[in-house]
């Protein structure tokens, strides 16, 4: 990609050079004292090959290697002296040169040949002028383009580091919960316990196999948050009521993984223990354009929960942000009762 990308400038400055060389040629009068140089070995040489080595040279040599690394004087010095020797070279060359191939006077007495040295040096340092202030131009945009790109490159690659550490919290914390789980289911339904830890392993599974990747497949993340409910209606049972719907109408959308779970998990935290009937309603509905998720739960404001209980949540706010900055719309609502999660994600 980057060879082909090379190839292109290449042909792009090939084509700008023939647009500048030829398109004087479309003002040129119609007049045999003023006849086309543009296959004059002679104009290409004394003309035409000056000016695009001093483009080159300014762009890549005296920019980056003096006026940005010595005195501003010794760039101006550099410029001056160049152009000098270009007009110099220029007049050189053309005395060398038979008369035949001189160019036309313009006027008795006062022509652009060799008759008029001044009028001639006069005649190519307006151009010299002109692509020096194109060179600079030049160098400075590709340079805001360069800063601009290393910019970027080094917001990414502080976003992946950031991403892959929330991402690193989000496992510990979510086998603590887990474990606190099996805790109380071994002392509830001491039974349940072997088909909790053979579920536990398949979310294991998906933890250490799917989570590296950038996004998994909507139906994956489906499958490891039923795992997780499930899980959790092993342990509570009766005693709380839980809700998961699914309306999945996608076909190859993938999603961050375990973006969905810091959710589910709060809910579970906050929405069983000091609560009179606790709910839990997870619903999810998905289609080629957008994914919504809600999430509600009782909660006690009484019932006191440990300091760590907020990771998931700043955590996955802070991972939507990285992902899908103005793609994605979250809202966190509380009344006296209940606590609700409303997510949705425009899919891309």
């Amino acid at each position: 990609m980057r060879e082909f990308k090379n190839i292109r400038t290449v042909i792009f400055h090939i084509l700008a050079w023939v647009g500048v060389f030829i398109i004087p040629e479309f003002f040129r009068p119609d007049s045999p004292a003023i006849p086309s140089r543009i296959f004059s070995f002679q104009h290409f040489l004394t003309f035409n090959l000056p000016l695009v080595v001093f483009f080159y040279l300014n762009a890549y040599y005296l920019i980056p290697r003096i006026m940005r690394k010595k005195p501003l004087y010794a760039y101006v010095l550099s410029v001056i002296g160049i152009m000098a020797a270009i007009l110099l070279f220029n007049q050189l060359l053309r005395m060398e040169m038979p008369p035949p191939q001189r160019m036309l006077p313009l006027r008795e007495g006062r022509g652009i040949g060799m008759g008029a040295g001044g009028g001639m040096r006069l005649f190519l340092l307006f151009p010299l002028l002109f692509i020096w202030a194109t060179s600079t131009s030049y160098r400075f945009i590709i340079d805001q383009l360069k800063a601009d790109r290393q910019n970027k490159e080094r917001e990414n690659i502080h976003l992946k580091t950031e991403l892959s550490f929330l991402r690193s919290q989000i496992s510990p914390h979510f086998i603590f919960n887990i474990l606190n789980s099996l805790v109380a289911l071994s002392r509830k339904r001491p039974e349940q316990v072997e088909p909790a830890i053979i579920q536990l392993s398949q979310m294991i599974r998906y933890m250490l196999y799917e989570n590296d990747e950038l996004k998994v497949s909507i139906e994956k993340e489906i499958e490891y948050l039923q795992n997780y409910i499930d899980l959790q209606r092993l342990r509570f049972g009766d005693s709380v009521q839980v809700i998961f719907t699914v309306i999945n109408e996608t076909t190859g959308k993938s999603i961050e993984p375990m973006l969905l779970i810091p959710f589910i998990e709060n809910a579970f935290k906050h929405g069983v223990g000091l609560i009179e009937k606790p709910v839990i309603e997870i619903h999810l509905h998905a289609d080629d354009k957008d994914f919504w998720f809600t999430v509600t739960n009782k909660f006690n404001d009484a019932d006191p929960k440990d300091e760590s209980s907020g990771i998931g949540l700043v955590n996955v706010e802070r991972r939507l942000k990285i992902l899908y900055n103005n793609h994605h719309h979250l809202r966190l609502m509380k009344d006296d009762e209940y606590f609700k999660v409303e997510l949705s994600i425009e899919l891309q």
